[in-house]
């Protein structure tokens, strides 16, 4: 999961997310779950 420019984008591999978010101040992490997701986007001030 990455969120970039205020918006949020779900990856299905780490090679999608490292394209998108290489080389830009983009927050990202690596969810297993919803709430694992919900917990990121608070702490990103992005819920």
């Amino acid at each position: 999961m990455s969120y970039l420019d205020g918006k949020l984008m779900r990856h299905e591999t780490w090679k999608e997310c490292e394209a998108r978010v290489k080389g830009t101040p983009a927050k990202f992490k690596k969810v297993r779950s919803q709430e694992e997701a919900d917990a990121a986007l608070k702490s990103w001030g992005a819920d």
